[in-house]
């Protein structure tokens, strides 16, 4: 997107991270200690209350990005760049360091 629509960007992002922080906390938490009816409806109503918040938390990111960008003078978005910290280079001899990032 070339760094622009942050706030959908945003958006997207929390929903899928919201849905995953409370489907597995809550299944953690409660799992035989209540009924799992019970468990899936926390789940639905945690997410949604979530959910509902997000767009407002947004607007006030969304303004200060943009500040941010203006007075920074800087617009940068990466092409080709892998962002997996768990990824491992290894040299070929032993003597070598082995590097992770």
């Amino acid at each position: 997107m070339k760094g622009k629509l942050f706030w959908l960007r945003s958006l997207g992002a929390s929903i899928v991270g919201e849905f995953v922080f409370v489907v597995i906390s809550l299944l953690i938490e409660y799992l035989n200690v209540v009924p799992f009816g019970t468990i899936l409806q926390l789940i639905f109503i945690s997410f949604i209350l979530k959910i509902m918040i997000n767009p407002i938390l947004i607007i006030p990111s969304s303004i200060l990005t943009m500040i941010i960008k203006k007075i920074e003078k800087v617009d940068l978005y990466e092409y080709d760049l892998e962002f997996n910290p768990l990824k491992m280079k290894f040299s070929k001899s032993l003597n070598d360091k082995i590097t992770i990032g």
